[in-house]
């Protein structure tokens, strides 16, 4: 009697879920932030973009955000004379839990 290792192909395919599901998350998060964010000139919302993951030390990152608006963290936290607006955390916190069973689910 002999056994195969499929250890390998195993490994890949996980790997490949994980990625799959980590840019559906982002991406949601990302579709998410764009509804929350305040509209003024909409320029902040037409900004809102994610990354897919990539390869970063043991693992992956995703990311998103509205890259090259100067003033989203301030709209995100708020200042002295500014009361916060958060658009980035309540979307990341709506979808991140859903992670694992998309995941899984792949």
């Amino acid at each position: 009697m002999s056994l195969a290792w499929y250890g390998d192909q195993i490994l890949k395919r996980i790997e490949t879920n994980i990625i799959v599901a980590m840019n559906e998350t982002v991406e949601q998060a990302a579709l998410g932030a764009q509804i929350l964010a305040p509209r003024d000139t909409g320029w902040l919302e037409q900004n809102i973009d994610w990354k897919p993951a990539q390869k970063s030390g043991g693992g992956y990152v995703a990311t998103f955000g509205a890259e090259g608006v100067e003033y989203a963290i301030y709209v995100e936290e708020g200042t002295y004379k500014m009361v916060a607006q958060p658009y980035l955390r309540p979307a990341a916190l709506d979808e991140f839990p859903l992670l694992a069973s998309r995941i899984a689910g792949l």
